[in-house]
């Protein structure tokens, strides 16, 4: 990697995880007013915006559109984006992935699996597809999961524990993730993704900021220089958070970086 240099002359790295930071379910899917107009003034001061989600880029994408950002930490940590490139990818192992897909697909759980393009699933709800598929603002890329033959950055799996018919621990470089339900190559987070972005866009760690809500946003907070937790995060973020602002709805990010004299 390299040649992605900004000169930030004390400028921040500012990071958005998506769902319950940037996006609001509360009642209706949205991205609050304010939290549109925090975003647009820090690119205008000359800050660095980057998206820091668990999501894959095809679902991230849209809404990285919409805010104009090209920057982002994509699968938890597993793939880094600069300037709308893929410039780092940490994946399980192709073999081993399609022979999980297959084992998985013959089970009675739910089960996501992504390779950044398209999401391959297995007893999938109809919420869930028309949720996907809203995102993605497209249709064509929910792929049953017994079909991938790909390498992938993660896969999602849901139900009783005792039903996964496979042994993670007998994979030493992948790790599942209990509170997430995700199974991914250890020793990659959020966290460790920041610091990779920030050496690359030559930002400072001490320069950072990163807000989120989730318990997969724990690392990030923990690695940058604030730590910002939304108003509706949970109980365990807010614990560590440097700041705890009020509802995303209303006006806690703008709140928090205006505060910060950041706009």
């Amino acid at each position: 990697m390299g040649g992605y240099r900004y000169k930030t002359m004390n400028k921040k790295l500012v990071l958005f995880d998506i769902d319950g930071t940037i996006v609001s379910y509360k009642e209706k899917t949205f991205i609050p007013h304010l939290t549109l107009e925090t975003i647009d003034l820090l690119k205008k001061k000359g800050h660095i915006v980057a998206i820091a989600s668990g999501r894959s880029l095809c679902t991230a994408k849209v809404i990285m559109n919409e805010l104009n950002i090209h920057n982002a930490i994509l699968h938890n940590g597993a793939q880094i984006i600069i300037n709308n490139k893929s410039v780092f990818e940490k994946k399980i192992n192709k073999d081993i992935a399609t022979n999980f897909c297959r084992i998985l697909s013959e089970t009675k759980l739910c089960v996501f699996a992504f390779d950044g393009e398209k999401i391959y699933a297995h007893n999938m709800t109809d919420e869930s597809k028309q949720f996907l598929e809203e995102q993605a603002k497209q249709t064509n890329y929910i792929k049953p999961l017994k079909e991938n033959t790909n390498s992938l950055f993660c896969i999602n799996i849901y139900g009783e524990p005792s039903q996964i018919p496979i042994t993670f621990a007998d994979y030493n470089n992948l790790i599942f993730n209990d509170s997430l339900c995700e199974l991914s190559v250890k020793g990659f987070s959020k966290g460790t993704a920041l610091l990779t972005l920030s050496e690359e866009l030559n930002v400072n760690i001490q320069d950072t900021i990163a807000v989120g809500d989730g318990l997969n946003d724990i690392d990030l907070l923990k690695a940058s220089k604030i730590g910002i937790a939304v108003g509706n995060a949970c109980d365990e973020l807010k614990k560590i958070a440097d700041m705890v602002t009020i509802d995303i709805e209303d006006g806690g990010i703008y709140e928090a970086f205006l505060a910060l004299k950041l706009i």
